[in-house]
């Protein structure tokens, strides 16, 4: 009896880790380097790549790994205004909605280690525009938390979350 029960465990186990791989399949192999580098490594590391790339690399890392790695957002946004274009365009052509809520995570970065966002009209409409289409209402409300720093209404020190 006690045979069977752990065959049936194992085969289950590796039913539900069959599954897992089919769902969650690895990294895009052109970046199995990267996730393959010590965690603390990652974000110097992640500079090397060209933006889209980061880009990609970020949004894998935060939305389909577990624990995802959102201190990633630190060096894509340290690129500037360099980066905002790609971030605008993904913004634009994705649906799903943790991607959404990632990019503007990056967006909220950079309004507060580029302060010389704050008050980018152009920027905060296009921003605007992308976060009043999100349909699931607490994603919109963390977008437009984000582009409240960008705004300068929120200071970058605020711990509190969106209401």
């Amino acid at each position: 009896m006690m045979l069977r029960v752990r065959r049936g465990s194992l085969a289950l186990a590796f039913f539900f880790d069959a599954i897992t791989q089919a769902c969650h399949p690895g990294p895009p192999e052109k970046y199995i380097a990267f996730f393959s580098l010590p965690a603390k490594e990652r974000p110097v590391a992640l500079r090397k790549f060209s933006i889209p790339d980061q880009i990609e690399i970020y949004l894998y890392a935060t939305t389909r790994q577990a624990p995802p790695e959102i201190g990633l957002a630190y060096p894509l946004a340290a690129n500037g205004r360099a980066v905002i274009p790609d971030l605008l365009s993904r913004l634009q052509k994705t649906s799903d909605t943790r991607e959404i809520e990632q990019l503007f995570n990056v967006f909220e970065i950079m309004g507060c280690v580029h302060p010389e966002l704050q008050g980018d009209e152009v920027l905060i409409r296009r921003l605007h525009a992308i976060a009043d289409s999100v349909r699931d209402d607490r994603r919109r409300r963390l977008a437009n938390w984000s582009i409240a720093t960008i705004e300068g209404r929120r200071s970058c020190s605020s711990g509190a979350g969106p209401p």
